[in-house]
């Protein structure tokens, strides 16, 4: 059973959490600059005092929502390195790390608001430099490695495989977004990481198996 200060600290949790929830809603549909701190309250159910007490400026709010943004990715990442797959070269675990990427912009900050912010704020950047181009390239790169000496893949440059791997998560994402006319938008996120993996593993250039 919990004691007082466990359930104070559980209600602190839930709290920021709810505020966090609702400032990303508003953000994602207003943007950052015309969302107000009232929007956020009325969003949440809270009054405007409440989101203060633990978010002094708005710019706080924003802030800690990259930051869990980055935090997410970064742990997803490391649960999926640990799986028994990660040291095979196989289309599953490639399946797998689509529709991983793909699932975090569901949960948080358009990919297309933190894209602008990162080209706008250096703090922003800062955090996506360190946890997403900095940490998990770090984490990837071995794995990388390791598969290319064991002739699994090929001799291609790891910095620019890495680079095309994100490129190509953060294009769906970006496109689904905005809501660019495409058939694709009805398909299901496991279908698009699907079709990302066949691209990736098998190439678009017909081979003689599809004769």
């Amino acid at each position: 059973m919990l004691n007082a200060n466990e359930w104070k600290e559980r209600r602190t949790d839930e709290l920021k959490e709810l505020i966090l929830q609702a400032a990303a809603s508003v953000f994602n549909q207003k943007g950052f600059e015309r969302t107000t701190t009232r929007e956020i309250a009325r969003k949440a159910a809270i009054s405007e005092g409440t989101i203060y007490n633990y978010f002094p400026t708005k710019r706080d709010l924003l802030m800690s929502l990259v930051r869990n943004f980055a935090q997410s990715a970064r742990d997803a990442f490391k649960e999926q390195l640990s799986r028994p797959d990660a040291h095979e070269a196989n289309a599953n675990f490639a399946s797998q790390y689509f529709l991983e990427r793909l699932k975090l912009f569901n949960m948080g900050l358009s990919p297309t608001l933190i894209l602008y912010h990162a080209k706008r704020d250096p703090d922003v950047r800062s955090i996506l430099d360190e946890v997403i181009a900095g940490s998990m390239i770090e984490m990837v790169r071995p794995r990388i490695e390791e598969l290319k000496a064991l002739g699994l893949i090929r001799n291609i440059d790891v910095d620019f495989l890495i680079l095309f791997l994100r490129s190509i998560v953060f294009g769906i994402a970006v496109v689904q977004d905005i809501e660019v006319p495409t058939d694709h938008r009805a398909q299901s996120l496991e279908e698009l990481s699907n079709m990302a993996r066949d691209l990736v593993w098998f190439g678009i250039v017909k081979g003689k198996s599809d004769e």
